[in-house]
């Protein structure tokens, strides 16, 4: 079988256009981590390098089982979900954005919320070349 590549077979939904467009999104299976906090602290990076193994250990676990229906993958993008725990809402008009307060949840690859979709890996691209795709649910 062919290797199924998002880049590809479902670049609408990863690689959009520079002008913001509608989308209709399916439901996806997440393989997700929860953290509360700064993400530029260590805590956060360190939910992000559990995640990676385990996806890519996933993916080559399966390859190696030689199922017959199996379709090689390309892993998908890393994708967070962002909030502010209670404190952070109830500050938030007085004091702006404490980043202590953040609620997140890191997914690879079933709910639209706001979403922040990473292209690029920040540990390996220049911080001016980093490209993250914002997607929000929208009723109409």
């Amino acid at each position: 079988m062919k290797k199924h590549e998002w880049r590809k077979a479902e670049k609408e939904l990863y690689l959009p256009k520079p002008k913001a467009e509608f989308v209709d999104v399916p439901e996806f299976n997440f393989l997700s981590i929860q953290g509360e906090g700064n993400p530029n602290a260590p805590d956060f990076a360190e939910r992000i390098q559990a995640l990676y193994p385990c996806c890519y250990s996933i993916k080559m676990g399966l390859k190696n089982l030689k199922l017959n229906n199996y379709s090689d993958f390309t892993v998908y993008p890393l994708e967070g979900l962002w909030d502010l725990n209670e404190e952070g809402r109830k500050n938030y008009s007085q004091s702006g954005l404490n980043k202590d307060h953040l609620i997140y949840t890191l997914m690879k690859r079933k709910s639209m919320k706001h979403r922040e979709i990473y292209l690029s890996d920040f540990r390996k691209v220049e911080k001016s070349k980093l490209k993250t795709v914002l997607r929000f649910q929208v009723e109409v």
